[in-house]
């Protein structure tokens, strides 16, 4: 048993949607099942054997972002009523499209509290189920429900429409609607059955009559991907590969950028080896072999192939098309062939850090594990972390909240955004482990390089950031300063952070969790937390920064005041010693470039440097090395006499 994925399934208890459907805070929405069913169980009318699946013809396919007898959760709001649940053909989707559905499959856990279950096909969303293309009511009886174990939660039907669905390029919507009418066990509080899986488009859409009244897109969450298949009958192509776009990549001039190509397998033999060309700003190159280490023969899945781009002898972006021209031999059947990309070839390799802005709160009570998540990512990562702790989940009710960037979302808590890249847990990030999407971040050599100072000073209690900008490249970005601090408590209530993971048991949860369980030494519903990397004031929040076009291996110097904050108790908690400031680049898709975090220093504002008789000021230098003949206004490094240097604000 994979223990991770285990504990992830089961302990990850997710976040509130807020930009699907208007909630308050600490409303009760959906949620993935906390426990595992113990015991198993089966209410099938035969528990021994399930209902007969249904083996595809030679001309059918089962088609699905999920595939049978890969692992699977529960899902749910603990209330007793109807949910409708529904995966989407896209209008784009190359294997299903122009086809016929001949039956459906779903899931269902403890059927003993279910009436009134129903598959259905609608171009589109309904408002009414019962107004929907197709509608077929079930027999509850003659459906298979239960639990298999910890990872094959629900019982697998299969049901064949009473007519073929022809499929049109307006995609359809293949739904089941259920109405639970009791909550007495695990499997009626959580009866949504769910794969693991998400980013997926048309993976999983969901409403409840009462809790959730309005349809939403929940694929970027955290909560699975649905489940159901189609039976899919025509004429498909056997080798077939439609690769993805893949974005924006770097690399240095002379060295090869390996990255990982998605491909999405649309033809019915699946892919064991498959030819390539790459096209760079229109000019095509060899074609090159590339063979899977294991076939994949999941029909409409995406597996990630490790493709290598080769050596650029000059700087700039490069216009990358990938095109498969062969699948196991044979001409490509895809109807899309291409991906397209950009290559940045850069002149050098600069320090990269990453930004890591995690939504929290001391009123989220699954945010514990945020804070381990965060933990992890400093202490393994050390400066290549610039962590941003935001504590508005309960902003009416957390010390710690401020006012941050208004284009920031999150959906719900915890989660958090690399490089404001999409949203993720903060603890198992988009797979088993945030260390891993970490890493990934890492590889993207940055083409602007940053380096920071910060200066506090006593009489005015603000901080001097002075930022040092080196472009590899010319172009238009944002700069942004945050203010963080460690070591932020209260004997207050209001500095008690809510605890979900104090019913479980240690034995239960992963090791670095277990402090957080029943009878650790954080183990209780309500627990006196110490906050780390808490943002305490931003530039978001003042005036704008001024960043003038930076243009190509110029540098360029820029200074931010940041006040601390005034409001109590915040204020009183902050120890100046424990501050940091954090600078990052954003570029005109608001996507991060590149970050620096540094230590706060104390110094005292003064114009010039105080000397003895035998000790005198030889050189003075701007915070980027410039030297000048006088003070000027920041942050100057003055060397002196007997070798020392010293760093002095001059206002």
């Amino acid at each position: 048993m994979n223990y991770k994925s285990t504990t992830k399934a089961f302990f990850a208890a997710m976040a509130l949607s807020w930009s699907a459907f208007a909630m308050t805070a600490d409303a009760q929405v959906l949620q993935r099942n906390p426990m595992p069913a113990w015991p198993t169980v089966s209410n099938s009318a035969q528990a021994t054997t399930l209902k007969s699946m249904i083996d595809p013809a030679a001309n059918q396919v089962w088609w699905g972002n999920y595939t049978h007898g890969n692992k699977r959760s529960g899902l749910g709001v603990k209330k007793a009523e109807t949910y409708d649940i529904a995966i989407q053909v896209t209008p784009d989707n190359p294997i299903v499209v122009g086809k016929k559905i001949q039956a459906v499959r779903f899931y269902l856990r403890d059927k003993s509290g279910l009436k009134d279950v129903k598959i259905w096909l609608s171009k589109t969303l309904p408002a009414n189920v019962a107004n929907a293309e197709v509608v077929k009511s079930l027999n509850v009886a003659d459906l298979d429900g239960g639990d298999g174990s910890q990872e094959e939660i629900g019982k697998v039907n299969d049901v064949k429409l009473d007519a073929p669905y022809e499929v049109t390029n307006e995609g359809v919507y293949v739904g089941l609607t259920f109405t639970v009418t009791s909550t007495s066990t695990n499997g009626l509080q959580f009866p949504i059955v769910t794969g693991e899986g998400k980013g997926i488009k048309g993976s999983i859409f969901l409403r409840t009559s009462v809790t959730v009244k309005n349809w939403a897109d929940f694929k970027d969450e955290d909560f699975g991907l649905i489940p159901t298949q189609v039976l899919v009958e025509g004429t498909f192509t056997a080798n077939a590969a439609q690769p993805k776009d893949f974005g924006t990549l770097s690399t240095t001039v002379g060295k090869s950028k390996e990255f990982e190509l998605s491909i999405v397998n649309a033809g019915s033999a699946g892919i064991t080896d498959f030819d390539y060309t790459v096209t760079t700003d229109g000019t095509v190159g060899a074609e090159k072999h590339v063979k899977l280490a294991k076939p994949y023969n999941v029909f409409g899945g995406t597996t990630n192939v490790s493709i290598t781009l080769d050596p650029e002898t000059t700087t700039g972006a490069k216009e990358k098309v990938i095109t498969i021209t062969k699948v196991n031999g044979a001409a490509n059947g895809a109807s899309t062939k291409t991906a397209k990309g950009q290559l940045v070839v850069l002149s050098k390799e600069l320090p990269r850090t990453v930004l890591v802005e995690e939504f929290t709160g001391t009123g989220c009570p699954w945010c514990p594990r945020g804070m381990v998540g965060m933990a992890k990512m400093a202490k393994t990562f050390g400066e290549k972390f610039a962590g941003v702790a935001l504590h508005n989940y309960n902003e009416t009710t957390d010390p710690m909240s401020i006012k941050y960037d208004n284009s920031l979302t999150f959906d719900g808590a915890p989660n958090c955004r690399l490089n404001r890249g999409p949203g993720m847990d903060p603890y198992y990030g988009t797979g088993e482990d945030i260390a891993d999407d970490f890493r990934k971040e890492l590889t993207m050599l940055p083409y602007v390089g940053i380096t920071l100072t910060g200066v506090y000073d006593q009489a005015t209690e603000k901080v001097t950031a002075e930022a040092t900008i080196e472009p590899l490249v010319s172009g238009n970005f944002k700069l942004a300063y945050v203010l963080t601090a460690d070591g932020l408590t209260g004997d207050e209530n209001a500095w008690k952070q809510a605890n979900n993971y104090a019913q479980f048991e240690q034995n239960r949860l992963p090791d670095d969790m277990k402090p957080y369980g029943k009878g650790g030494e954080f183990g209780q519903t309500r627990f006196k937390g110490v906050f780390d990397d808490v943002a305490i004031a931003s530039s978001f929040s003042g005036a704008a920064v001024d960043l003038p076009a930076l243009t190509e291996n110029n540098i360029v110097t820029n200074s931010y005041t940041l006040a601390l904050p005034t409001k109590q108790p915040l204020r009183k908690a902050i120890d100046v010693k424990k501050m940091h400031v954090i600078a990052f680049l954003l570029d005109t898709k608001g996507k991060v470039v590149n970050a620096v975090k540094a230590p706060v220093k104390d110094v005292l504002g003064v114009n010039g440097v105080i000397a003895s008789e035998n000790i005198k000021e030889v050189a003075r230098y701007t915070i980027d090395g410039r030297r000048i003949n006088e003070p000027q206004a920041g942050i100057n490094i003055v060397k002196m006499s007997d070798g020392t240097t010293v760093k002095v604000l001059v206002k």
